[in-house]
């Protein structure tokens, strides 16, 4: 088995992985609303700030894709959304929820374009077959992450995902 090969199962792994960290908020919402006090405005922007500081990720990771560090990339943005995945645990209220929230953003949306090249430049000429098994894993993901945010209370669901991180 060929490098690219044994990456393919970890490239699919990532792209799940992020998936469920978007989607985990959704089951969660209320008891942090409940916790916080917060209305539905100011949950709906909190759920909001995952996919706008993914643009953030985007961009960054853009940068060191132009530097063919995609492994780099791949970690980096692990760490980051670890690290934004570890403030919900920890808990403190509703600021540190929005920067919690903000960093598990930017560290998927490295992630996204990490898993993406990653495919691309692995397989040359497999790119449709390859990047529709991507989305695939993704939409696995979509239907993990609400299921980790079924766990009780507001801090488990994201301990669990941490711990899959």
């Amino acid at each position: 088995m060929s490098g690219a090969d044994r990456a393919y199962p970890i490239l699919l792994a990532l792209g799940a992985l992020d998936a469920a960290g978007y989607s985990l908020i959704a089951p969660v919402a209320p008891e942090i609303a409940e916790a916080t006090g917060a209305g539905p405005a100011l949950i709906g922007l909190l759920v909001a700030t995952f996919p706008l500081a993914m643009i953030a990720g985007f961009l960054a990771g853009s940068v060191l894709v132009r530097r063919s560090r995609i492994r780099l990339l791949l970690v980096v943005s692990l760490v980051t959304i670890a690290g934004g995945t570890a403030l919900f645990v920890l808990g403190g209220g509703l600021d540190v929820y929005f920067v919690a929230r903000a960093l598990m953003g930017v560290g998927s949306g490295g992630l996204w374009i990490g898993v993406t090249f990653g495919t691309l430049e692995r397989w040359p000429g497999r790119e449709y077959l390859c990047m529709s098994r991507v989305f695939s894993a993704y939409a696995v993901g979509g239907l993990a992450g609400p299921a980790l945010g079924a766990l009780s209370g507001l801090r488990l669901p994201f301990l669990a995902y941490l711990v899959l991180v």
